[in-house]
């Protein structure tokens, strides 16, 4: 999280994160929303506590109800806590529209994208019908 004019905050160590292709992800960042990335539960603690202080520091506040972790299958499932409030465990969430999943499995996001397109063009049908039928009464 940055203020206006503030720079992104710089963590202590610069392998942190998962390595990718040689690389190593530390977070992604859209709007007013952070994914942190971690290869244990000890450096996603360092990470949340570094993201509050730092966040802290520019009159920010993290809003503790939205913050969720979530772990993929080969992690075990630890206590991840924010200035003493413990941090809730989800195994889904939607990220920019996309759910993403503990399993990393689509089968729950390609049912979800069906369901959302087969709910649109019913709404859709329903909304010309009405068109057209207040169309033909006018």
């Amino acid at each position: 999280m940055c203020g206006p004019g503030e720079s992104v905050p710089k963590f202590k160590r610069d392998e942190v994160g998962i390595k990718i292709n040689g690389e190593y992800l530390h977070h992604l960042r859209f709007a007013d929303d952070i994914v942190l990335f971690a290869s244990s539960v000890e450096d996603l603690q360092t990470r949340m506590d570094e993201l509050s202080n730092e966040s802290s520091r520019i009159s920010l506040k993290m809003n503790l109800s939205k913050t969720k972790v979530i772990y993929n299958q080969h992690a075990a499932k630890k206590k991840v806590k924010i200035n003493g409030e413990t941090i809730g465990i989800v195994d889904e969430y939607v990220y920019l529209g996309q759910l993403k999943t503990s399993n990393a499995k689509l089968t729950d996001e390609i049912n979800r994208r069906m369901k959302n397109g087969v709910e649109f063009v019913w709404k859709t049908t329903l909304y010309f019908q009405k068109q057209t039928t207040n169309v033909s009464e006018a």
